[in-house]
């Protein structure tokens, strides 16, 4: 216990949060949607949650299910809750969490891979929800899997749904974000913010949080609604705030020794990041992207995907089908053959190209459309550093990637 609040107070010290802020720490992007849903119930007891989840197939897998209140995987992150071979499955109900619960999402692109504007279809959720009654979750996200930064909303909106009891949440477990947005989100917005130390923080795996503003824990603390005992599969007492006493009691007591690990080496990573200034990594994060764009251009099979640049660590890849560059783009499974080809030392495979050899490590395929897939090459906190430090180097060592890319993709196209 003391451990996870210490993780807490680092983390609040790093980002100069104010002290009023709830920190509870999960284990992972997913599940932290349990939080922002466990608080509108609270706060709306016996009403109706519609929970509107923006960006839907560019967020967590497990977004969704989560965020109506469902076990999203067959795996249970804590053992012992529940009886040998009683199990939940995946899409099974979450006791209370699902009880008057609904979700809606909404997609990041239109059928031919172009990005979405969520916002009129999120004004028109809100606008059914008054009309039936129920609270409205709105989702912003900050940082999608190919970059999509989705801006807060606007005043009227944010003011509407709160006037119907509902809640801001923005998802930027990607942490691909500078401090003042962050700042933003919590205080002059409201949102109740989840956040991850494994993606652009490169943490072990499992590393999430839910930042939850001030006044809002206020009104939780002084609510009598108890969290769903079966959350204690994900997280037991001590990963949920202490000014929140009441939802503690509903839980199993817990050390969870992984998660102070996991959170410990991520702090170690935003530590060593935060200490340049923001400037100099946002200027850095820009000439890295312009860098890596130039080495995909030059490349005839591969194409630097351009309906994906708000935010400049991700670079966003097509390959083409034909080795001339036309005749369409590969899907996510045929993108995926690439994947796992990138990380393997294929010298006998191709015994005249020595780049070939080398392990190279990209960001997992995105489906764009229902025909068309990116692959990603992004920065993590490390390689962050490296661009400031040497971002010659850099480059270099992503011209490494895009050549192996380019081997392979010339391959497949054979």
């Amino acid at each position: 216990a003391d451990a996870l609040e210490r993780i807490r107070e680092e983390f609040r010290a790093l980002w100069q949060l104010p002290t009023d802020l709830g920190i509870f720490l999960m284990p992972s992007g997913s599940d932290a949607e349990y939080i922002p849903l466990a608080v509108a119930h609270a706060l709306n007891p016996g009403k109706d949650v519609v929970n509107i989840v923006t960006c839907n197939e560019e967020v967590g897998s497990g977004t969704l299910d989560a965020a109506g209140g469902r076990f999203f995987s067959n795996v249970e992150p804590i053992s012992g809750y529940f009886a040998v071979g009683s199990s939940p499955k995946k899409g099974d109900p979450l006791d209370e969490l699902n009880t008057n619960t609904t979700t809606i999402a909404i997609l990041a692109r239109s059928g031919d891979g172009s990005t979405e504007d969520s916002l009129p279809a999120t004004r028109a959720a809100v606008m059914d929800a008054a009309t039936k009654g129920q609270v409205p979750i709105i989702h912003r996200v900050l940082g999608s899997k190919t970059g999509i930064c989705e801006p807060v909303p606007p005043k009227d909106l944010s003011a509407q749904v709160t006037a119907l009891g509902g809640l801001v949440v923005v998802d930027a477990c990607q942490a691909r974000l500078t401090s003042a947005e962050l700042h933003a989100s919590l205080e002059e917005h409201n949102a109740i913010t989840l956040f991850t130390g494994s993606k652009f923080f490169r943490g072990v795996p499992f590393s999430g949080a839910v930042l939850v503003p001030g006044g809002i824990m206020a009104h939780v603390a002084a609510s009598d609604y108890k969290l769903p005992t079966s959350l204690s599969t994900f997280i037991g007492q001590s990963e949920v705030p202490a000014s929140l006493p009441n939802w503690r009691a509903s839980l199993m007591p817990s050390t969870n020794e992984g998660l102070v690990l996991r959170w410990v080496g991520a702090l170690a990573e935003m530590q060593a990041t935060l200490s340049y200034p923001e400037t100099n990594r946002m200027e850095a994060q820009h000439a890295w992207r312009k860098g890596v764009i130039k080495l995909v251009s030059a490349e005839p099979q591969l194409d630097y995907f351009s309906a994906a640049e708000d935010t400049p660590s991700i670079v966003s890849i097509r390959v083409f089908k034909n080795a001339a560059g036309c005749g369409g783009f590969f899907n996510k499974s045929e993108l995926q053959k690439i994947f796992q080809q990138m990380t393997q030392d294929l010298s006998e495979t191709f015994p005249n190209e020595p780049l070939a050899a080398v392990p190279c490590f990209i960001g997992q395929p995105v489906v764009i459309s229902k025909d068309e897939a990116v692959l990603r090459i992004a920065l993590g906190s490390d390689s962050q550093r490296s661009t400031i430090d040497s971002m010659s180097t850099s480059i270099e060592e992503d011209a490494v990637i895009v050549k192996k890319m380019a081997i392979l993709a010339k391959a497949m196209a054979a």
